[in-house]
């Protein structure tokens, strides 16, 4: 007999990221910045790193014009669904809901070396019910987001 929690799905929708919108001059001062980094990175013979300056700038500056897209989160008796997606329980080691006068933030720390904590929008309507059933499969954790994270966000990214 198997002794695990049965519960309905429980489903919500949100940006894929926190979308600020970029001024003008915001996008100039960073493409500027990637061209003379890439100028500088010729002097110094440095192609390579030129080319990863040009990448990156470019990838920044499309990402701060880009809307973000509208995904779906779905948490069932075995697993958290991001966007078709599985991530299993028996990989994930906890979680925590911050609450925010801009919106929840659902932290979920998974076994992964590289990033190991995800951050999910949830709705401040759903963050109830989630942690109710988040308890029944995984303990709750001081998560905190990552300082790169925080960071990124002071700076408007």
């Amino acid at each position: 007999m198997d002794n695990k929690p049965k519960i309905e799905p429980h489903s919500w929708t949100g940006p894929e990221y926190d979308h600020t919108q970029k001024n003008i001059d915001w996008l100039w001062t960073v493409g500027l910045i990637s061209i003379i980094g890439f100028i500088l990175t010729i002097i110094f013979k440095s192609y390579v790193f030129g080319i990863f300056i040009l990448v990156s700038g470019g990838t920044l500056i499309f990402f701060s014009i880009r809307n973000p897209q509208e995904l779906s989160f779905t948490l069932t008796d075995e697993s958290i669904v991001i966007e078709g997606k599985d991530f299993p329980y028996k990989k994930l080691k906890g979680f925590k809901i911050k609450e925010n006068e801009s919106g929840n933030k659902l932290l979920i720390m998974t076994d992964a070396h590289f990033l190991p904590v995800i951050t999910l929008p949830i709705p401040k309507d759903a963050s109830q019910n989630a942690y109710n059933i988040l308890i029944q499969f995984i303990p709750e954790l001081n998560l905190e987001e990552s300082p790169s994270m925080k960071f990124m966000e002071k700076l408007g990214f």
